[in-house]
């Protein structure tokens, strides 16, 4: 995945400087606007603000710039600036410092294919600028810059000697000739019947009413639900909000329009309830913002699952999570990605009250936060057995109502005689795969199905 997007994340992960010297929330919030208007783009395949592309990959984080692969399999860098002077020449030569090293760690032979973007509310922006005029003026504050010793510990050390051997001017020219400008408004509107939005999310709601992909009474849900693809930190979404942030380091979130049309799944117009609750990464970020109780002696939920070890929870990770993902990985995802089965199974294995659920939901969430699944899931029990499964396995494929590109796991439990308070026997915990809708027969899924057997769950 790195590969598209030119820079892999190892390097961007040495970039200290925008991580320690923070923009507030509103500051924020203007960029995650613009970032919830291109994923609409990215859903419809339709561009706003007067721009000819959209995306089909995205990458992002809190704060960083917004990296995107556009459809001419260009790599657009995008930099969102809730500055009324960022016009200015010392303030756009900051702006390209900032873009140089990711050209610079860009493959040559990509590098013709690297563009980048500067989104502002500064009314130069909007009336257009005039780049041969500011040119010399950019260039000369470039170089400014460039001409003292950078620290060892700023972001410019890492970079420097690449840029000089290179040239300052060669540099600047690389990313001055590929820099393109976009007005947004800052506008917050408090009387939406989105809610309180930024411009740049009332016109991506628009977007998403305009082709079905919301309706009147999901507006407000949608909007909600895709800052929360952006980032999970956004349920709680106050533009108004100038205060500053903390932050905690991870890896950038990749989306795709899968990503998008799951967020939006359950905001169309005539939409078909599926018999499962369907788990993704708006779901999970959801139950992480709920209050933390005890999970003592009660059947899991997500909420229970999503943190991870945790004190107040008294969640403890378990020995078995990695070696159960890898199970997964290696013999449910892999053979649906390459296409050699459609609903393989693996069994956990343990008496009651060993954590089946638990570890099973644990190592699910991780899956699906790390955008590798969704979870199809069919709660604690399915009593009906191979019955029931194959209408859920029915239900998956029909009437558009699974609308992700990535493998789906039935999440279920099995009831046996130990679960009914009987000695002697084991419980099983289902971990059922399948793949794209229109991939899955269901006759056929249920003839035949390999199973796997973990050892007992201590």
């Amino acid at each position: 995945m790195d590969a598209i997007f030119f820079v892999p994340e190892d390097r961007l992960i040495q970039l200290t400087s925008t991580r320690s010297g923070r923009i507030s929330y509103a500051g924020y919030n203007y960029q995650c606007g613009y970032a919830v208007s291109r994923l609409a783009s990215m859903v419809t395949a339709k561009p706003l603000f007067g721009l000819t592309d959209f995306p089909r990959q995205l990458r992002y984080d809190w704060g960083e710039d917004l990296d995107e692969v556009i459809q001419d399999d260009s790599v657009c860098f995008t930099q969102c600036k809730r500055i009324d002077d960022i016009g200015q020449p010392a303030k756009l030569a900051n702006v390209l410092l900032g873009f140089a090293p990711k050209w610079l760690w860009t493959p040559l032979h990509n590098r013709d294919r690297v563009r980048f973007r500067l989104v502002s509310c500064d009314q130069r922006v909007r009336s257009g600028v005039n780049r041969e005029d500011a040119r010399e003026n950019v260039l000369a504050q470039f170089k400014k810059l460039l001409e003292y010793e950078p620290s060892s510990k700023s972001d410019r050390f890492l970079w420097q000697n690449d840029a000089a051997a290179i040239g300052f001017e060669g540099l600047f020219d690389a990313l001055w000739n590929n820099l393109s400008f976009v007005y947004v408004a800052p506008t917050v509107i408090t009387d939406d019947p989105a809610g309180v939005v930024l411009s740049s999310e009332a016109a991506a709601r628009d977007l998403l009413l305009k082709y079905g992909l919301a309706t009147a009474s999901t507006q407000k849900a949608a909007i909600v639900d895709l800052r929360c693809v952006i980032n999970d930190n956004l349920i709680g979404f106050d533009p108004m909000n100038d205060e500053y942030p903390s932050f905690a380091t991870r890896a950038p979130i990749r989306l795709d329009a899968a990503d998008v049309r799951l967020a939006l799944s359950d905001k169309k117009e005539k939409r078909r309830s599926p018999a499962f609750t369907l788990i993704d990464r708006v779901v999970l970020s959801k139950a992480r913002v709920q209050p933390k109780e005890k999970f003592l002696f009660e059947s899991p939920e997500w909420r229970h699952v999503v943190h991870g070890t945790d004190s107040v929870i008294k969640f403890v990770e378990r020995d078995q999570t990695d070696a159960l993902r890898k199970k997964v990985r290696e013999l449910l995802i892999q053979p649906l990605l390459r296409g050699t089965s459609n609903l393989p199974v693996l069994f956990v294995i343990g008496p009651p009250g060993a954590g089946k659920s638990t570890l099973v939901r644990r190592v699910a969430a991780t899956l699906v936060e790390s955008g590798e699944v969704v979870v199809a899931d069919a709660g604690l029990n399915l009593a009906g057995g191979p019955g029931d499964l194959r209408s859920y396995a029915e239900d998956l494929q029909g009437d558009g109502a699974t609308v992700s590109d990535l493998p789906q796991l039935i999440n279920s439990k099995t009831e046996t005689a130990t679960d009914k308070g009987k000695s002697g026997k084991s419980s099983l915990k289902e971990f059922k795969a399948r793949s794209r809708p229109h991939h899955i027969d269901g006759r056929r899924c249920l003839d035949g199905v390999d199973g796997v057997r973990l050892a007992p769950i201590d």
